[in-house]
C-alpha cells in the first residue's frame, strides 16, 4: 500500500489514505527520484491534485504537510 507523507497529528484533516492524493504523490516521488528539484516537483504535484479535484485549500495544505514531515 502506498500512502502519503502527512504527519499523524494532521490526518484528521488530510488522510494519508485519500485516493485522491494518491495519483499526485507518485508523482512528486518519482520527480524527487529522479532529480527534479523539489519547488518544481510541488508544482506538479499540485497541478497533478487540481486534476484530481482536490480543493484549493487542501492544495495549499498538503505540500506543507509533506515539507513538514520531511523535516520532522
Amino acid at each position: 500500500m502506498f500512502d502519503v507523507s502527512i504527519p499523524r497529528l494532521l490526518w484528521p484533516i488530510l488522510s494519508p489514505h485519500d485516493r485522491s492524493f494518491l495519483k499526485g504523490a507518485v508523482l512528486y516521488d518519482r520527480l524527487l527520484v529522479s532529480g527534479v528539484d523539489r519547488v518544481t516537483a510541488t508544482g506538479a504535484f499540485n497541478v497533478a491534485l487540481a486534476a484530481d479535484g482536490v480543493s484549493r485549500p487542501k492544495r495549499f495544505a498538503i505540500p506543507l504537510a509533506v515539507a513538514f514531515y520531511r523535516f520532522n
